[in-house]
C-alpha cells in the first residue's frame, strides 16, 4: 500500500513544517501571554498569494485558542458586511453576560441599517481609497469590541481579531478600528490582538484608513529563503520514512524558488515520482519538476494571466523577455516598450497591488511566482519557423526529449 503524501499543497492548506516563520510564531506567543507589547498586538501580514498569509493567520488563532482566547476570524469578501460579522462572532463568544449579548444582537441591527444606508460593498475596486465621512456607529462598534476584551481579561484570557483579505474591506468599515486600537492602546491591562492580512498594498490601505494605522507592527510575507525551503521539504519527507537524497533535494528546493505553495506542490509530486523507492533520488525529483510545472502552466499561471488587462501583460511581456530569473531594472522595461519610466507607474503599481511582481530593490521588479515569466513567454512569444526540407531530404527526427523546457529555465 502507498503511504499519504506528507505535504499539502492546496489554498490555506496547514503544511505539516511550518519553516521560515518562527520569529512570527514567537511574537505571537509572547502577546498573548502578556498585555506589555502592545504594538505587537496591532500585526498586518502582507504579500503576494500563496506566500501563507492565511496559514499564518489560522496558526495565530490555534495560539490563541490553546490559552483559551476568544477568537474572530473573519475573510473579507468584495462586496460584504465585515463588521456585521465581527459583531456576530462577538456574540457567540463564550460566557457573556445576558446584558452584553442583548447590546451586541442590537447592535448587529444598527450595523445593518448603517451598512445599507452607505451601501457599502457597492462600488468599484479602483474606488477603495476613497473616504467618506465617518460611519456613525464606528464609536459603539469599538465600545462592544472593548466590552467583550474587558470581560475575556477578567475571565484571564484575551480576545483576538484576525482579518483576512483586508484590502477588500471598504476604507469606511476599516477605520472603525482605529478607535479600537487607540482605546485599546490607552488600556494596557486588556489583552487583546487585532492582526490584518492582505496584499502587497495593504500596508497605505491600512495607513489610509486606520487612525494611527502607521503605528501597527508590519510584517512582509515573502518567499522562504533556502534554509527553510530545504527544512520545509526535508523535514516531512524525513518523518515520513522515506527521505532525500542530497542532490535530489537540492534540485527540488531550487525549482521551487522558495515559493511556499511550490514547496508543497513540488514536495507532493517528488512523494509520488517516488512511490515504491526507499529514497527519493534525483530522477524522482526530475519527474516531479515537470510534473509540478506542468500542473501550474494549466491552472495556476492561466488563471492569474487571464486576468490581467492588456496593458499589464504587455508590461509582464517585456519584462520576461529581458530575464525569466533574476529582477529587471524598470528602466529597461520602459526602454524595450519605448516609453518613459513615469509613463509606465500606474502599470508597474497595479502588478504590484495584485501580487503579480514584487520589487525587491529601488528601480527594479521581479515576479512573485517562480516560473510566471517562462509561461508568459511560451504564450506571448510566436513559435520559432521550422527548416523546410526539399523532397531530396530525409526529415530530421525528433523525439520528445529533445522538446526544450520552457518552465524554470533562465536567461
Amino acid at each position: 500500500m502507498s503511504t499519504p503524501s506528507p505535504y499539502r499543497p492546496g489554498f490555506a492548506t496547514q503544511p505539516p513544517l511550518l519553516a521560515g516563520r518562527q520569529h512570527l510564531l514567537q511574537l505571537v506567543e509572547t502577546a498573548v501571554r502578556t498585555s506589555g507589547n502592545r504594538r505587537q498586538s496591532f500585526q498586518v501580514l502582507y504579500g503576494p498569494r500563496g506566500v501563507g498569509k492565511t496559514v499564518l493567520l489560522d496558526r495565530y488563532a490555534a495560539i490563541a485558542m490553546e490559552r483559551k482566547w476568544a477568537v474572530v476570524r473573519h475573510e473579507a469578501r468584495s462586496p460584504g458586511d465585515p463588521i456585521g460579522a465581527i459583531v456576530e462572532q462577538l456574540h457567540d463568544c463564550t460566557g457573556l453576560t445576558k446584558k452584553m449579548s442583548r447590546e451586541l444582537v442590537e447592535l448587529r441591527e444598527r450595523w445593518g441599517e448603517e451598512s445599507q444606508t452607505l451601501n457599502l460593498g457597492v462600488y468599484r475596486r479602483e474606488s477603495k481609497r476613497e473616504r467618506r465621512d465617518a460611519i456613525p456607529i464606528a464609536q459603539q462598534f469599538a465600545s462592544a469590541v472593548l466590552a467583550v476584551a474587558e470581560h475575556c481579561t477578567k475571565d484571564r484570557r484575551g480576545l483576538m481579531i484576525l482579518v483576512d483579505e483586508v484590502q477588500e474591506v471598504h476604507p469606511d468599515e476599516l477605520s472603525v478600528f482605529g478607535p479600537i486600537m487607540q482605546d485599546l492602546s490607552r488600556r494596557p491591562g486588556l489583552t487583546a490582538m487585532i492582526v490584518f492580512g492582505g496584499l502587497p498594498d495593504t500596508p497605505g490601505l491600512v495607513t489610509d484608513a486606520v487612525t494611527y494605522g502607521e503605528r501597527m507592527a508590519f510584517h512582509p510575507i515573502d518567499n522562504l529563503d533556502n534554509d527553510a525551503t530545504l527544512q520545509a521539504l526535508a523535514g516531512p519527507a524525513d518523518s515520513a520514512g522515506r527521505p532525500f537524497d542530497g542532490d535530489a533535494l537540492t534540485v527540488l528546493a531550487d525549482a521551487t524558488g522558495g515559493y511556499p505553495y511550490f514547496v508543497q506542490l513540488f514536495g507532493d509530486y517528488a512523494w509520488q515520482a517516488s512511490d515504491g523507492h526507499a529514497r527519493i533520488t534525483l530522477d524522482d525529483a526530475n519527474r516531479a519538476i515537470d510534473l509540478a510545472r506542468h500542473d501550474s502552466e494549466r491552472g495556476l499561471y492561466v488563471a492569474r494571466w487571464k486576468k490581467l488587462p492588456a496593458g499589464e501583460q504587455t508590461y509582464l511581456t517585456a519584462m520576461a523577455r529581458i530575464s525569466t530569473s533574476i529582477p529587471v531594472r524598470t528602466g529597461q522595461i520602459a526602454d524595450a516598450l519605448g516609453k518613459p519610466i513615469t509613463a509606465l507607474s500606474a502599470v508597474r503599481n497595479r502588478l504590484l497591488d495584485r501580487g503579480i511582481i514584487v520589487a525587491p530593490s529601488t528601480g527594479h521588479v521581479a515576479a512573485s511566482i517562480p516560473g510566471f515569466l517562462d509561461y508568459v513567454l511560451t504564450v506571448t512569444e510566436p513559435p520559432k519557423p521550422t527548416e523546410r526540407t526539399s523532397p531530396s531530404k530525409k526529415p530530421t527526427s525528433t523525439s520528445p526529449s529533445s522538446k526544450p523546457r520552457h518552465p524554470g529555465r533562465t536567461t
